[in-house]
């Protein structure tokens, strides 16, 4: 997932990344009124500010995440491995 793609699309609330998808990329949802999404197990790596500006307070994150970025969750999120 490239950067910036889904920069400031305040109608998206709920997202599943697909199996497949490694990467996410720099604030991919930044700006987004996300309150729940689910990522794949394949995912290695998440861009710094990927989900900054975002509403969740939770979130999974798939044992194969090697690399997270600066600035990537809310204040608050609480991070479940």
């Amino acid at each position: 997932m490239t950067e910036y793609t889904f920069f400031l699309c305040e109608s998206l609330k709920s997202i599943t990344i697909p199996e497949g998808v490694t990467h996410i990329g720099k604030g991919a949802f930044m700006g987004c009124s996300l309150s729940r999404i689910v990522l794949p197990e394949s995912l290695g790596s998440i861009g710094e500010e990927a989900f900054d500006g975002c509403n969740f307070k939770k979130i999974r994150i798939p044992k194969n995440v090697v690399e997270i970025g600066k600035n990537v969750f809310p204040n608050g999120t609480q991070l479940i491995k």
